[in-house]
């Protein structure tokens, strides 16, 4: 294991804190009280746009233990060592501000800001007291700080971003002994910005990229955080977390049918991540002719992301141009307050409603990367883009029945076409017009009791046996709809 430079010898603002870690055995700091392991803050691995100041991210304390009481903060940040002003060697993007009150446990009561502010341009200290008594670091994440960045004179470049300073460590104070959560370093990473009209490949190629490097760059506990992308321009859309995914299914529907749904889930194969909204967008085909595209398709006619999601016990109602042509539709929401868990495993995202009316075959693309927007999620750090798979919907063709036996003295028998997927019912009528249709039982032998209501399709032919009617004339059909209805 690499051991981190020792720190240089400081005049001016930083001998008047008095606070120079040591580094011990190549690979730790000795830090003055005491450690508490159940608190720790774990620093994102962000991505800015290059030459741009008022960069923003939010920086979270995750306290795996139970409440903490605390009466004040000491907050410290650095970019690389420090940069040339403080006597290190690389220079890196400024710190130019850090908010400790929005959102945060000290917002309600606190004293003011203390500390110097930008002690050099890479080396930022703040602070503050309650006002009267403590404020709780409670069980989970909680926000800490908003810190702003300037990578003005920065094109490119990765930078390390951490709370043990050459000013002193990220600490608490309490009613004893100060607090030193277990602090772990994130980065900076400055990525050149894209020529005109290819940002959206570019954009994903950068995704792509540091999404995979986030593996492979070093083990962090895990903490439900993800790379973070922040981008002022929205030329890079925002984070990926790998462990997010929403894959499509391959749909088979009736043909000539309003009122189809089916149901989107989303598999994390990580820890939970806590997010704040969700903007859903969802595609059949290329858009359709409304939408500038050639094939037609089944329309889209709802999107609920409330019954059975995250969401559905904390939201602020539905937002979003619904069904902005037949085949494209947007659907969104917010929480009314704080986060919902994505948790570990799958869970539902969507019900999704199609109109097949006009369309008695083909396969038609489903996708949620849609001419609108992909589909993503909204978290306190930016959004977050989980890895998503295109689906299908294909029509099936309606059943025909291929031969009719009567079996004497009360058996007809029916053979029919089948699809996976699907399940058949007889069906009888005394006449035509007007229909008069209705379900009736059946079997599978002669000699077998006609007490069999559906079958499931195996995609060959199946034969059945039902009642022959005592009337005079009378019609059979066989009824499809798809399986668990």
């Amino acid at each position: 294991m690499k051991s981190k430079p020792k720190p240089p010898h400081f005049n001016g603002p930083f001998s008047a804190l008095g606070v120079i870690l040591a580094l011990l055995a190549g690979c730790c700091f000795l830090v003055p009280g005491r450690l508490l392991g159940a608190v720790f803050i774990d620093l994102p691995e962000i991505v800015l746009l290059p030459d741009s100041p008022g960069q923003s991210f939010d920086v979270y304390v995750q306290n795996t233990g139970v409440p903490v009481l605390v009466n004040g903060i000491g907050f410290n940040i650095q970019v690389a060592d420090g940069g040339t002003a403080a006597g290190g060697t690389i220079s890196g993007p400024a710190i130019t501000s850090v908010d400790l009150f929005t959102g945060t446990v000290f917002g309600p009561n606190n004293n003011g800001l203390s500390g110097a502010g930008s002690i050099v341009p890479q080396v930022y200290e703040r602070g503050t007291l309650t006002s009267g008594g403590t404020v709780s670091l409670p069980n989970g994440l909680s926000k800490v700080a908003t810190v702003t960045l300037d990578t003005t004179g920065f094109g490119s470049g990765t930078f390390l971003l951490t709370l043990s300073t050459h000013n002193g460590p990220t600490k608490y104070t309490t009613l004893g002994e100060d607090l030193f959560p277990a602090l772990i370093d994130g980065s900076v990473t400055v990525v050149a910005v894209p020529e005109p009209g290819t940002w959206v490949w570019v954009a994903g190629v950068a995704l792509v990229l540091f999404a995979g490097l986030r593996t492979g760059w070093r083990h962090r506990p895990s903490s439900g955080r993800s790379l973070l992308l922040i981008a002022g321009g929205a030329l890079i859309p925002g984070p990926m977390q790998a462990a997010l995914a929403i894959g499509l299914p391959e749909l088979k529907l009736l043909p000539n049918l309003a009122g189809q749904s089916f149901d989107v889930f989303l598999e994390n194969t990580g820890p939970p991540v806590w997010v704040t909204g969700i903007g859903f967008n969802i595609q059949v085909a290329d858009g359709g002719p409304a939408a500038g595209g050639n094939i037609s398709g089944p329309a889209i006619t709802l999107v609920n992301l409330l019954d059975g999601t995250a969401f559905g016990s904390n939201n602020n109602g539905l937002s979003g141009g619904g069904s902005l042509v037949p085949q494209v539709y947007e659907r969104g929401t917010m929480t009314a307050s704080g986060f919902v868990s994505l948790p570990n495993g799958l869970s539902k995202v969507a019900t999704v409603t199609l109109d097949t009316t006009g369309f008695g075959s083909g396969t038609f693309g489903l996708k949620l990367n849609t001419l609108n927007a992909p589909t993503r999620y909204t978290t306190s750090n930016g959004d977050l883009y989980p890895a998503l798979s295109e689906g299908s919907v294909t029509l099936v063709s309606l059943p025909s029945i291929s031969a009719i036996a009567v079996h004497r003295p009360s058996l007809v028998a029916l053979t029919f076409s089948t699809t996976t997927g699907f399940q058949y019912r007889a069906q009888c009528a005394q006449q035509l017009v007007p229909p008069g249709w209705t379900n009736i039982f059946h079997g599978l032998a002669v000699g077998d009791p006609l007490t069999l209501d559906a079958r499931k399709g195996t995609g060959l032919p199946q034969t059945i046996f039902v009642a022959l009617p005592n009337s005079a004339g009378s019609f059979f059909r066989i009824s499809m709809e798809r399986e668990g209805i």
